[in-house]
């Protein structure tokens, strides 16, 4: 595809992307793309085998979960089909030999999903998405008091499903203070679709900073200490590394997802770039895929200097890593983000992939 995409912004405060053809005595601009630029062991398939019967067994009964507790309508197409393509991805991010545990995993991921779902109803006033955040965050503080009286019954009790489910693996205080991580996650969110709705520009810097906190990692970071058997202690250095791969995940996603956040005018890096520093998306990839590999080689010198430190040292970043290359993984295999009509050359051919009859089965 010959030209480069360039924003304007719009006078009712929208972003649109056009195709800018150039002189026609310019050479033709290179590729637009990123699978090749980004460091290839985040996207090497055949070191991520996995079993199908496990995975199956574990989709059957996050299913069934949620079923029960009347978050999940098997009837309802549209559930149906986002919960097929939402709930295997967390089997990419984590790798534990547990069903028990790695249920308990999907159920919480599932939980983010069932709760993002109701707070993107365009008819919930800020006042009820907040009770809503309030009343699901609740529910992981000590001591709680189920409130059989609100008006968001069935995923309050989700939530405390996943709680119980939880509890058979982790103390009451870990427990609270994953509910701490949650809440600050959904917090974040509101904020985040507080700003697309009222069109509000932001610096990379402060994108960069909301991004940590609406990606959901931190919290799915915490997860890792129930599914390798560790504890996460006081350390700067994995505390440093939680940040980078919650950077690299979260940047790494605004690439892929570009194309659907540009359609629902969110917010995400590439745009948030395009517009602070008046560029082409191919430059805006360019410094963004930069952003990437620096935090990588980062994550790597981090991993080199802790490994004779302890043993659970070596378990959090393994998993950390592992939640990368997952991500990578399925966001490389999803048509949630690999369409016909991407701008990404490497997307377009990689529907072409996932579309013809001879792809494999991840």
């Amino acid at each position: 595809m010959n030209g480069e995409y360039i924003l304007h912004k719009t006078d009712e405060g929208r972003y649109k992307l056009e195709l800018s053809m150039g002189d026609a005595t310019e050479p033709a601009p290179r590729r637009l793309s990123f699978f090749r630029d980004i460091r290839d062991q985040f996207y090497d398939e055949n070191s991520f085998a996995q079993d199908e019967a496990f995975n199956n067994k574990v989709v059957m009964e996050v299913q069934s979960i949620a079923v029960q507790c009347g978050v999940l309508d098997v009837h309802n197409k549209r559930h149906m089909t986002a919960f097929k393509n939402f709930c295997p991805s967390g089997l990419h991010f984590y790798r534990s030999p547990s069903i028990e545990k790695t249920v308990s995993a999907l159920c919480f991921l599932n939980l983010l999903w069932f709760a993002d779902d109701l707070l993107d109803d365009g008819h919930l006033t800020d006042e009820q998405s907040q009770h809503l955040v309030d009343s699901v965050a609740d529910v992981f503080t000590a001591d709680y008091k189920a409130d059989k009286g609100t008006e968001w019954a069935n995923i309050v009790g989700y939530a405390l499903t996943v709680r119980e489910h939880l509890a058979k693996h982790m103390s009451e205080q870990w427990i609270e203070h994953f509910g701490k991580s949650y809440r600050t996650y959904a917090k974040a969110s509101l904020e985040e679709t507080r700003r697309s709705r009222k069109r509000l520009d932001m610096t990379i810097d402060e994108y960069a900073d909301l991004r940590m906190h609406t990606s959901a990692v931190f919290p799915c970071q915490e997860l890792l200490a129930m599914l390798y058997n560790f504890e996460f202690e006081p350390s700067e250095d994995i505390d440093r590394a939680r940040t980078l791969v919650n950077r690299i995940i979260s940047f790494t996603n605004d690439i892929f997802s570009f194309e659907k956040e540009y359609n629902s005018n969110s917010l995400n890096l590439l745009i948030v770039c395009m517009n602070q520093e008046k560029c082409t998306l191919n430059k805006a990839v360019e410094l963004c895929v930069g952003m990437v590999n620096r935090d990588i080689e980062e994550l790597i010198e981090i991993e080199n200097r802790t490994k004779g430190l302890g043993e659970w040292y070596i378990k959090a970043i393994e998993g950390m890593k592992i939640m990368v290359q997952g991500n990578a993984i399925w966001s490389k295999n999803t048509k949630r983000y690999c369409t016909p009509t991407s701008p990404f050359d490497d997307l377009r051919e990689q529907y072409a992939f996932l579309s013809s009859e001879t792809k494999p089965t991840l």
